[in-house]
């Protein structure tokens, strides 16, 4: 991992935020996460780096789950992450979901 973090670093060198999806689909049915795994390889990058990452719900897909944007600095740079988070969701405002899904019985 430490090469990784090294090329992340490098690849981060004149970047102060990365913007991608959190998750390579929009959300998975609860429980039903762990058959996609592949699905979380956005949110990996950071967990193997240590850099800060936010994510915020830019939209949701036709079944009515979010969609989310994943914001993410360079190591010890949380404050550029939040700071970035928060413009970026008064700028987009809270996504309205156009069609729910019903609650799954527990």
């Amino acid at each position: 991992t430490y090469a990784y973090k090294r090329a992340f670093l490098a690849f981060m060198k004149d970047i102060d935020i990365l913007l991608c999806p959190v998750t390579a689909t929009p959300a998975r049915l609860h429980g039903t996460t762990m058959n996609h795994i592949d699905d979380c390889t956005y949110v990996m990058m950071s967990n193997l780096t240590g850099a800060p990452a936010v994510s915020i719900n830019c939209g949701f897909s036709t079944e009515g789950l979010p969609i989310g944007l994943q914001i993410i600095a360079k190591p010890w740079q949380d404050h550029v992450a939040l700071a970035f988070a928060k413009n970026t969701q008064k700028i987009l405002g809270i996504p309205k979901i156009v069609n729910p899904m019903p609650l799954p019985n527990l």
